[in-house]
């Protein structure tokens, strides 16, 4: 754990240095919002689809994807970034593994992307008027916090498992991309999961991720949760499902590494 909080703090003093990286985090975050609610006040939901309007609906998926989606990208590519910095192989011979050094990665990000999301995420889609403050049952705010905490180990095994990829491929290009984008599609957060031919709907609605953000949609629009026990047994052990395979795959990737001596020699 003194690997980890080093490395952490680590991460977040590079952040600090980078601000225009920052603001232009931020701006991109804004144009999203921006964009989504236009979308979201043009767009009809079909009857029986949902039960509000797609402003709220697009509003909560960019809210809840701003915990995840930069802290996984930069997950996935931590690996190839320290090995571009030829520092990887130090940190190896130092006992700061690159399990760890993910897992630093994943913590630092997210502790500036909590921040964007509390301060300015939120902020603008109360403005817009996709969630009414003013109404929100806190009781239920109470279950969206383990709902967002598995739900980030979850995206942090997924890292974890295509990060692994970099200590054996050099070059995994828009693999991270690709991925999240995948995974935002069977969330949900395009357009709703009733959308998903109906043979692979049972699949889609049983992915952590894909329930998470059910749930926190339900919390913060409807103001009412169903099936709560149903869906955190299916969000935990899922989760614990992937990251245990992330661990597996990780341990035999740098188990075929250093065989081949790809980290010292990265």
């Amino acid at each position: 754990m003194g690997a980890i909080k080093s490395a952490t703090a680590t991460y977040l003093r590079i952040y600090g240095k980078y601000k225009f990286r920052l603001v232009t985090d931020i701006v991109w975050i804004m144009v999203n919002v921006l964009t989504f609610a236009f979308m979201g006040g043009v767009i009809e939901p079909k009857a029986g689809t949902i039960n509000y309007s797609f402003t709220e609906f697009f509003m909560v998926g960019i809210l809840f994807w701003t915990f995840f989606e930069a802290p996984y990208i930069n997950t996935v590519m931590i690996v190839p970034e320290e090995a571009g910095n030829g520092t990887l192989g130090i940190l190896y011979t130092n006992g700061v593994t690159p399990f760890r050094v993910m897992v630093s990665q994943m913590l630092s990000s997210t502790l500036i992307n909590v921040l964007l999301a509390l301060f300015v995420v939120f902020p603008i889609i109360v403005f817009v008027g996709a969630i009414n403050i003013y109404s929100l049952s806190y009781p239920l705010l109470l279950l969206l916090v383990p709902v967002l905490v598995v739900c980030w180990f979850f995206m942090m095994a997924v890292g974890i498992i295509f990060g692994s990829l970099a200590l054996l491929v050099k070059k995994l290009g828009g693999t991270a991309g690709v991925v999240v984008q995948g995974l935002k599609i069977a969330s949900g957060f395009f357009f709703p999961i009733v959308g998903f031919p109906t043979i692979i709907q049972p699949i889609v609605e049983k992915i952590p991720i894909t329930i998470g953000l059910s749930m926190t949609r339900d919390i913060l629009i409807l103001k009412t949760v169903s099936n709560v026990l149903d869906n955190m047994f299916w969000l935990c052990s899922g989760t614990i499902f992937i990251f245990l395979l992330s661990y597996a795959i990780y341990m035999s990737a740098e188990r075929k590494a250093r065989l081949l001596g790809n980290i010292e020699s990265y």
